[in-house]
């Protein structure tokens, strides 16, 4: 075995291992998948003694880089066993929970199984994903998060992951830090790898396989291509499949006592409050009074999943080729066709989603209503003393005659880099690209409700023409194809009428990135310590997004609320600039000391001029032991979503008018007259004081005001300051062991939120005039009495249009703590193989999202919350000797609760510390052939019980499946072949 001797420490030279992220050898052979603090394969990486590492644009040493930096190898990718990137990164401590993955956003129609992460728990808009130190097209129409879905892990060839703020030197959205997919390149050969996975319990299913070929070609072979093609299959996993998720769930109620209200059979409502008086129908079909949850109700869970089903085929190429003795044409193409679906269980209306008051009903004459119901409504309307008649009869009905909702994804991404790269003089290097980059997205649902066809559907008469047989009664609507619609009793639906209720959904999306860029670095002198290195470039880049649902959709025309059609763009012109100077070298208490700064100016056509730096420093005194350092400024400019997204009126929010009163006896101002001189502007509010004495909200208004959610156009830029003071230490008295600590603080200003409605009015008419403008202009009221309807008397609130603005911020802070340590049994023991200790642990201190108000700042404590325990930690123990290969894996989740604002003690708050144990064994015979075989969740550990009803449970899943393991134990197998 051959052995490599550097600073007095013996490594095994085919498995050394650089720490780029701590800026040290880490000495030590590849780890297992949860192991991960900096540690990459050095020997493939390293040109002589300098390095790129995504923290800098300049070429320096790996021991001198101020910023702390993560680096996975592509041993690591195999050994985790996993086919998806961000499933590996999300087992590193500095991620948090994901909004989107396969086991999040299970019930996001748009967005079903799309992967992104979220570092340091600041969300995927946050964090900037890199493909060879380029952007990557998104994969979520209207932002930046990248689908982690469209990269291909045996592509991988390095993986770095930035943890501070990275904008001065990568641009907008690096406040977290940057994730750098680094791509296998020079490949020669072929290699090809099957892998699958199952679970214990059955369902979540995988299979894959892939293939790279490489090769040089051209005269004097000046020219290498790299090809390689996966095929992913997912199966998905059934809530039915998992004992904790099979039934519905409510906090303490599990079973009948929590299954929906909508049921297939129906809920008929006749102005009664309590279900005791509602009707429905028994098993045998017969009419009975009264609805009982637990005998008459629908279990959700057994039609949901816990993860969506999918499909991958991705096809990556590179190719370079020498054009002269120091210019190299370099190009870069993958293409990903992505296919995920959503099962959801029929879909639930009520005749309140179909139109207000009777319009929305069945009416009375509808030959289909029940004698018992029809005698019922009778008896009450001849009885004066019981209150208003019953105009309509109002329903509640889960329509599994249409079917199940079903939504089918297909996304294809490409992504084409073109461009030049060189060498002048010895010292210099640039480069020179091109990049194109598009997410085409087309879905397709099933089991959604045409809300017109179902009025013109439930006003039915007897067809004349055909006597004891029924049609709709308006001639209109027959010669559109209606069919009357019988919605009394299970089965009642006839799949002609099913057919024509039905509304097919589709969307589409296209999201569209370019990017054209240049970049220089070198040396412009040598100092006495060292050389002296800058690197600056430009770039610009236009960014674009359409989304467009179908037109049923865009008109609130479906049971699901409107979504309109939004699209936008913007461009930005970047200019950067960067330098790195050692100062000291080989002096006492010196061994080196240098400093390292960075600025970028962008100018969008959005937010302007935006301005970004960054400055840091590495000290180290001795040879055992570094500091390092960095602070400055990121920012983040707002993406197309949440400039131009277009709002759609939901169906209703129950809020209450702050001017409700005003100009009535006992009416109370406690805002100094404030409140009642806001109301009084109000043209409507004034008109009702002026001639009714007072202004009330009327009660169908409080229950019903519709409210709009839409992007901004005048939003700025967010702004973070960032900081992380780090050591490392390498003491020599223990060969093999390294350590790290880092310490990070982020605070973002300026951070783009929404306040809710009822904030909103509050806001408007508790402020004096100036600072309550930009709140007021979201509200619009009645200025004239509509349609005589006096319900909405003039002044009544008619829309509240809410909008994104810079009013949030926030704070959060850490320590990252990575150890390292290798003991070479042959040289300590006599023994065959090496041993690798690995230690990888973040305590996340602070997590705190502020609303920033004219009056006050609202704090939401997050630490601490499921999803972002405060500690978190994974360790490694791997044993390596010739052909064999074994690691054991510990990944431990902190104690965390529901919501910080409960007492601890209260029920389903709570969830116990997770430790997850796995294992791998790897075998090769010989160079061209190696097979593995691995457990994960040895222990078959569930989610803990945060069910439905807690803020942290996942939709479909009743536990918060996207941050616990919902499989259970999986075994992993796979095989390696190469040429």
């Amino acid at each position: 075995m051959a052995v490599l001797e550097e600073n007095g420490v013996t490594k095994n030279r085919s498995r050394i291992q650089c720490l780029y992220g701590a800026s040290f050898l880490a000495l030590m052979t590849s780890v297992g998948p949860s192991f991960a603090q900096g540690v990459s394969g050095e020997d493939e990486y390293r040109t002589g003694d300098e390095i790129i590492v995504t923290g800098s644009r300049i070429a320096r040493s790996n021991l001198t880089s101020p910023a702390p930096v993560e680096v996975l190898s592509s041993e690591k990718l195999e050994e985790t066993g996993l086919d998806n990137l961000a499933s590996v990164l999300y087992e590193l401590p500095q991620f948090g929970r994901s909004d989107l993955s396969s086991t999040a956003g299970t019930f996001d129609s748009f967005n079903s199984g799309v992967n992104t992460v979220n570092l340091r728990n600041l969300g995927a808009g946050r964090t900037l994903v890199l493909i060879d130190g380029r952007r990557a097209v998104s994969g979520v129409s209207g932002t930046s998060a990248v689908d982690f879905n469209t990269i291909p892990v045996d592509f991988i060839d390095r993986v770095e992951v930035v943890t501070d703020g990275a904008s001065a030197v990568y641009g907008s959205d690096a406040i977290a830090g940057v994730v750098n997919i680094i791509q296998k390149d020079d490949f020669e050969g072929v290699s090809i790898t099957g892998r699958g996975g199952f679970t214990d319990e059955g369902g979540g299913e995988t299979y894959s396989v892939s293939g790279t070929i490489g090769g040089n070609f051209g005269a004097d072979q000046k020219g290498n291509a790299v090809l390689s093609v996966n095929y992913y299959e997912d199966k998905g996993l059934m809530a039915s499949k998992r004992d904790f998720a099979a039934q519905d769930q409510f906090l303490g109620s599990v079973g009948p006592s929590s299954y929906s209200t909508f049921s297939p059979q129906g809920r008929f409502l006749t102005n009664l409050s309590t279900f005791a008086d509602h009707f429905t129908f028994d098993d045998n079909g017969d009419l009975v009074q009264g609805f009982d949850r637990t005998v008459h109700g629908f279990n959700r869970a057994a039609f949901r999943t816990i993860s969506s089903p999918s499909e991958r085929l991705l096809v990556a190429a590179k190719a370079n080729y020498d054009i002269l003795e120091n210019v190299t044409m370099f190009s870069d193409i993958s293409f990903a066709q992505v296919d995920t679906i959503i099962i959801e269980e029929p879909r639930a209306f009520t005749s309140a989603n179909v139109a207000d008051g009777p319009a929305g009903g069945i009416p009375l004459d509808n030959p289909y209503i029940p004698q018992g119901l029809r005698d019922f409504i009778q008896a009450r309307n001849s009885n004066a003393d019981l209150g208003d008649d019953i105009l309509s009869i109002e329903y509640a009905r889960r329509l599994g005659e249409v079917g199940v909702r079903t939504f089918e994804n297909s996304r294809q991404t490409l992504r084409t880099v073109v461009g030049l790269k060189g060498q002048i003089g010895s010292s210099w290097t640039w480069d020179a690209y091109y990049s194109y980059g598009q997410t085409l997205q087309s879905q397709t649902g099933e089991g959604q409700i045409n809300t017109t066809n179902i009025i013109s559907a439930l006003d039915v008469e007897e067809n004349p023409d055909v006597p004891g047989t029924f049609q709709c009664a308006s001639r209109v609507a027959r010669d559109q194809g209606c069919v009357p619609l019988n919605l009394f009793g299970e089965g009642s639906v006839t799949p002609e009428a099913a057919n024509f209720i039905e509304a097919p959904g589709s969307f589409q999306a296209t999201i569209r990135q370019q990017v054209a860029a240049a970049n220089l670095q070198g040396t412009l002198f040598e100092l006495p310590a060292g050389a002296l290195g800058v690197a600056v470039g430009i770039e610009h880049r236009r960014e674009s997004s359409r989304e467009v649902p179908d037109v049923l959709t865009q008109t609130g025309q479906t049971s699901g609320e409107p979504r309109p059609a939004s699209f936008g763009s913007f461009d930005v012109t970047e200019g950067y600039a960067e330098i790195d100077v050692p100062i000291i070298a080989g002096a006492p208490f010196a061994e080196y000391f240098g400093i390292n700064g960075a600025a970028r100016f962008a100018d969008y056509s959005t937010v302007g001029s935006a301005f970004s730096w960054k400055a840091g420093a590495v000290w180290q005194p001795v040879e055992d032991i570094r500091f390092r350092g960095t602070y400055g400024r990121s920012v983040r400019a707002p993406n197309i979503s949440e400039l131009f997204t277009v709002g759609a009126p939901s169906f209703g929010s129950s809020l209450d008018d702050p001017c409700s009163g005003v100009g009535g006896a006992g009416f109370v101002d406690n805002t100094g007259g404030i409140l009642t001189a806001n109301c009084l502007m109000e043209a409507g509010v004034a008109q009702r004081v002026s001639e009714d004495g007072v202004f009330v909200q009327g009660d169908l208004n409080q229950q019903f005001i519709s409210v709009t959610s839409s992007g901004n156009p005048a939003l700025q830029e967010e702004t973070a300051d960032t900081l992380t003071v780090g050591v490392i230490l390498t003491p020599r008295f223990i060969p093999g062991f390294a350590v790290t600590a880092d310490y990070y603080r982020i605070e973002i200003d300026q951070a783009i939120q929404s306040v809710a409605g009822e904030t909103l009015l509050q806001l408007c008419y508790n402020q004096p005039a100036g600072v309550r403008d930009q709140f007021c202009t979201a509200i619009d009221r009645y200025s004239s009495n509509p349609n005589g309807n006096a319900e909405f008397n003039t002044g009544q609130i008619d829309l509240i249009a809410l909008q994104a603005l810079n009013i949030g911020g926030v704070n959060t802070s850490g320590i990252d703590i990575a150890a390292n340590y290798q003991i070479d049994l042959g040289n300590t023991f006599k023994l065959p193989g090496v041993i690798n200790f690995g230690f990888n642990y973040t305590w996340l201190i602070e997590l705190e999202q502020l609303t920033i108000l004219p009056d006050a700042v609202s704090i939401d404590v997050l630490d601490g919350e499921v999803g972002a325990s405060r500690h978190r930690w994974n360790g490694t123990v791997q044993y390596n000797t010739g052909p064999l290969q074994a690691t054991y894996s510990v990944r431990f989740i902190g104690a965390a609760v529901d919501n910080n604002s409960r007492p601890i003690d209260d029920a389903f708050n709570y969830a116990d510390p997770e430790t997850y144990h796995d294992i791998q064994v790897r075998y090769g015979f010989g160079e061209s052939l190696s097979v593995f075989a691995g457990v994960n969740n040895i222990f078959d550990n569930d989610p803990p019980n945060l069910p439905s009803g807690t803020s942290s449970a996942d939709t479909g899943c009743n536990r918060p499946c996207s941050v616990y393991d919902p499989f259970g134990r999986v075994y992993q197998f796979g095989v390696t072949k190469r040429f």
